[in-house]
C-alpha cells in the first residue's frame, strides 16, 4: 500500500498532471453549467431522472476519460525513467511484478477519484435540475462501475506501451493513431472490431447514451 501511496504522490506532484486534471474539471464545469442554464433559464426538459448524470459519463468516457488514464498510466512509467530512477527501484526488495501493479493501482485509485468527484458533482446537478426524481440511479451507478473497469483496461496497455517507447508524448500518439485506425480498420474488416478496444470503449459510450 504503500508504494501505491508513492506512486499516487508522483504522480499528482507532476504539474501537468495538475493542469490535466484542471481543464477536466473546467469540462465538467462548462458541460454542467450549460445543461443546468437550458433546464433552468430556458425550460428545456433535456433530461429525466437520472439521466444527466449517465450522459456526462457517456460524454467523458467517448475520449476525455481514456485519454485521461492513458496519459496517466505513461506518466507513471515514463515519470522514473526519465529521472533515471527505474534501476535504483529495481535494487529495493521489492519485485518488479509489484512495482509495475503499484504504477497501475496508483492510475486506477486517481480515476477511481475522478469519476466519484464526477458522480457526486453531476449527482448534485441533477437534483437542481430533477428535484428528487431519481429513476434509474442504481444503473447509472454500475455504468461508472464498468467505466472504472473499462479504463483499468485502458490503463494496462497505456503501462505496457510506454515500456514499450519510453515516452509519455510517444505513447499518446501511437494510442491516438491506434484509435482512429482501428476505427478505419473496423469499417473495412468488421472482424477487427470483435477483439478492438476502440469497439470497447465507443460501444460502451453509446450504451451509455441509448
Amino acid at each position: 500500500m504503500e508504494l501505491i501511496k508513492v506512486e499516487i504522490k508522483k504522480l499528482l506532484k507532476k504539474k501537468s498532471t495538475k493542469v490535466f486534471l484542471i481543464l477536466y474539471g473546467i469540462i465538467l464545469a462548462g458541460i454542467t453549467t450549460v445543461a443546468l442554464v437550458a433546464e433552468l433559464v430556458f425550460g428545456l426538459a433535456l433530461y429525466h431522472g437520472a439521466g444527466f448524470i449517465g450522459a456526462v459519463l457517456a460524454t467523458m468516457m467517448g475520449f476525455l476519460l481514456p485519454l485521461m488514464t492513458i496519459y496517466l498510466s505513461s506518466s507513471s512509467q515514463a515519470l522514473d525513467m526519465t529521472r533515471k530512477t527505474m534501476k535504483n527501484m529495481y535494487l529495493l526488495p521489492i519485485s518488479r511484478t509489484k512495482l509495475y501493479i503499484s504504477k497501475i493501482a496508483a492510475v486506477q485509485f486517481i480515476t477511481a477519484a475522478v469519476l466519484g468527484i464526477q458522480f457526486v458533482v453531476v449527482l448534485a446537478a441533477n437534483l437542481a435540475i430533477n428535484g428528487t426524481d431519481l429513476a434509474g440511479l442504481v444503473g447509472v451507478a454500475v455504468d461508472h462501475i464498468g467505466a472504472f473497469l473499462i479504463l483499468g483496461l485502458v490503463n494496462i496497455i497505456g503501462n505496457a506501451l510506454t515500456l514499450l517507447v519510453r515516452n509519455t508524448g510517444l505513447v499518446i500518439i501511437l494510442a491516438y493513431v491506434g484509435f482512429v485506425g482501428l476505427n478505419l480498420l473496423a469499417m473495412y474488416f468488421p472482424a477487427v472490431s470483435t477483439v478492438a478496444i476502440t469497439t470497447l470503449l465507443s460501444g460502451y459510450a453509446g450504451c451509455l447514451k441509448r
